[in-house]
Formats: structure tokens, C-alpha cells, sequence
């Protein structure tokens, strides 16, 4: 899974503690960024993410995201900002593997990497963290 700026690998499922264990990598590398936090640590990202997963199941309804977030909700960023605590209990930077990226490093970067067969080229270089985020619905 992916979206303009991440790539996003689920690494684990522990449906018992609610738990979901994501590899998110840093794939688009704007060069007037320079070496910033990169990496995303809002609830909110993930509440995006846990919406896009579900709805990529429909027409299965997967969850109570698609039942309960509209498209137009899903859209509108103050509403996701607002209520991902519904959602998304928490949220803990558990691994860093290339960040902050250097400035020869970042130099070395292209701008965006695309995802072939489930890996994006160059992967052990790009900035990346697992983060394990708490649900508050295990569905």
C-alpha cells in the first residue's frame, strides 16, 4: 500500500491486543525539503490508512471504518483530525532505520520511488520506521 509521500507494509496483526504493527518508508524526496522530519507520527495518518485498507475490501465492508466514515469524512482533513481517537488508540515509533537522512545521503536520493512487486527500489536506503499502532476495534 501506498500513498504520494509513503509506502506503508503491514509487518503484523495482533488481533487479541489491537494492535497493528506498520513498516512505513519515505518515497517521495522533494529536494527543497532538506534533511526534516520525514517520517509520520500523527494518529490520524494511520486512521487514513486503516480507512483506505477497509475500503479496498468492499464490498465485504470490512470493519467498522467504511460503515461509520463516509468518502466526504474521509476527505475532509479537520473531520479525520478530529475524530481518528475513534479509531486509532494510540500510536508508538517502535524502529528508525535511515533517519534522519544525511545530507550526502539525501543528495544521493532519487525523488520518488515506485513500488514493484511489493518493494520499492532502493528500499534498505530509504528513510523508514515501524510504528505499532493501537486500534480501538479489533475488526
Amino acid at each position: 500500500m501506498s500513498t504520494d509521500l509513503f509506502g506503508v507494509r503491514v509487518l503484523d496483526l495482533d488481533h487479541e491486543r489491537r494492535r497493528v504493527r506498520f513498516r512505513v518508508f519515505v518515497v517521495y524526496y522533494e529536494p527543497s525539503w532538506g534533511t526534516g522530519e520525514l517520517l509520520p507520527d500523527d494518529p490520524s495518518f494511520f486512521c487514513r490508512l486503516l480507512w483506505e485498507a477497509a475500503e479496498d475490501f468492499t464490498p465485504h465492508r470490512f470493519g467498522p471504518m467504511t460503515d461509520i466514515v463516509t468518502l466526504h469524512e474521509f476527505l475532509d482533513e479537520g473531520w479525520v483530525e478530529g475524530n481518528a481517537h475513534r479509531f486509532v488508540e494510540g500510536v508508538e515509533r517502535v524502529a528508525v532505520r535511515n533517519h534522519p537522512v544525511g545530507d550526502a545521503d539525501f543528495d544521493r536520493l532519487a525523488m520518488f520511488y515506485y513500488e514493484r512487486d511489493g518493494r520499492w527500489q532502493d528500499e534498505d536506503r530509504l528513510a523508514q520506521a515501524d510504528y505499532d499502532v493501537r486500534v480501538t476495534d479489533a475488526r
